[in-house]
């Protein structure tokens, strides 16, 4: 609602809904939301960095050459607790159906993972991209080949490790705010994967100027600690905080 009320950031807004509508035939703003309860999270996971060249590439033919490299670099996991489970089920399954007259077959699989029984839409193919998932008063949907699964095995079998870790954290503190939606930034991976980045432009070549610019660029990053960023709703707009963690 406070995005709505900023020009730049309805439109953004727009943008975004109006593709994961076209992707999942849902209206997730207006269809999805109203069946969830707080909280919602939204995770990013950085792959093989050196398909970014060739993301590069693609993305010059247009974005859906460019998807599946990308979902090779980077995967989504995205989670929310349900309120209404029969009226989502039943919003997904018409969903399948307007997806089968638009072309993608979608199929609808039960299985046990961590002892508990999902619920799974996918596209019908060999190794699906995306597929999104009911299990256990949770809605899953992940983009990445093996996210899904994976993060439902993450999420039921009480494995993860993010509320201790973001606790401690610079964007603890952020977290602990109602309404906030926080991202953490971690320096010290992007750091260590910034000469990945290098070799795959380079294709393995090693050049001296290129190589003191990484260095360059990589200590400064050392030098700073995780960063968060903390975005709020208000009732006039939108409240951004930016924290970091002294070395």
């Amino acid at each position: 609602r406070a995005a709505r009320n900023n020009r730049a950031l309805g439109l953004m807004l727009d943008k975004i809904v109006g593709r994961i509508s076209e992707m999942t035939a849902l209206h997730f703003e207006k269809d999805v939301l109203p069946l969830f309860r707080g909280p919602m999270t939204a995770s990013l996971h950085l792959k093989d960095i050196a398909q970014l060249p060739k993301l590069l590439e693609r993305s010059k033919a247009g974005l859906r050459d460019s998807v599946g490299v990308m979902l090779n670099m980077f995967h989504i996991a995205i989670t929310a607790e349900v309120q209404d489970a029969v009226g989502l089920k039943k919003l997904l399954s018409g969903s399948k159906d307007e997806l089968a007259k638009r072309g993608t077959k979608i199929r609808v699989l039960k299985e046990v993972i961590a002892g508990k029984e999902a619920l799974i839409f996918e596209p019908d193919r060999k190794t699906p991209n995306v597929g999104w998932a009911m299990v256990e008063g949770h809605y899953i949907y992940c983009a990445g080949p093996g996210r899904l699964r994976q993060t439902i095995e993450h999420l039921l079998g009480a494995q993860g490790t993010l509320q201790k870790e973001l606790g401690e954290s610079v964007g603890g503190g952020l977290a602990a705010e109602a309404g906030a939606s926080v991202i953490v930034l971690r320096t010290e991976q992007v750091a260590a994967r910034a000469m990945d980045i290098v070799q795959a432009f380079s294709k393995g070549k090693k050049t001296l100027g290129l190589s003191v610019a990484v260095n360059q660029v990589t200590n400064l990053l050392n030098t700073l600690g995780d960063i968060g960023l903390s975005v709020r709703g208000e009732k006039d707009g939108i409240r951004v905080l930016v924290r970091e963690q002294l070395q």
